[in-house]
C-alpha cells in the first residue's frame, strides 16, 4: 500500500459523527387503519373490517421498506379485530333477541282462542208514529 493510498487519519480529539437516514414517512393506509380502527370501536363497528384490510397492507408496505408506521399498521388490525368482534357479538344477540321475541309474539297469537272480529247487528228500523 502506497502512502496516497493509504486512509487518512482523523486527528486527535474529534468524534466521528454518523449521520442516521431519515425515516420513511407513515404510510397512508397505516394511519388511515388506525383512525377506522378507533372510529369503529367508539361508533360504528362496521368499519372494523376496513381497518383490518387497510392495516395488514399497510404492514407489507413498511416491511417492504416502501413506507413507515408498521405499528401504527399494527395497531389498527388489533383494534379492528376488536370491533369485528363486538360487531358479530351485537348482530348474535340481536338476532337472538329478535328471534325470541318475534316467536314469542307468533306463538302467542296463533294459539289465542278468543276471536277479535267484530260482529254487525242489525239495527231495527224505528216504526212510524201515527
Amino acid at each position: 500500500m502506497s502512502e496516497s493510498e493509504a486512509p487518512k487519519e482523523l486527528p486527535q480529539g474529534q468524534p466521528t459523527y454518523y449521520m442516521m437516514p431519515a425515516p420513511l414517512p407513515a404510510s397512508g393506509k397505516a394511519v388511515a387503519s388506525l383512525v377506522l380502527g378507533v372510529v369503529g370501536l367508539i361508533t360504528c363497528q362496521l368499519l372494523s373490517p376496513v381497518a383490518i384490510i387497510l392495516g395488514n397492507q399497510g404492514k407489507r408496505e413498511a416491511e417492504a421498506g416502501q413506507a413507515g408506521g408498521r405499528e401504527l399498521a399494527v395497531a389498527g388490525v388489533v383494534l379492528g379485530w376488536i370491533g369485528t368482534v363486538l360487531l358479530v357479538v351485537v348482530l348474535a344477540v340481536g338476532l337472538l333477541v329478535g328471534v325470541v321475541f318475534g316467536l314469542g309474539g307468533l306463538v302467542s297469537h296463533s294459539f289465542s282462542t278468543t276471536s277479535t272480529a267484530v260482529t254487525e247487528t242489525a239495527t231495527p228500523e224505528p216504526s212510524p208514529i201515527p
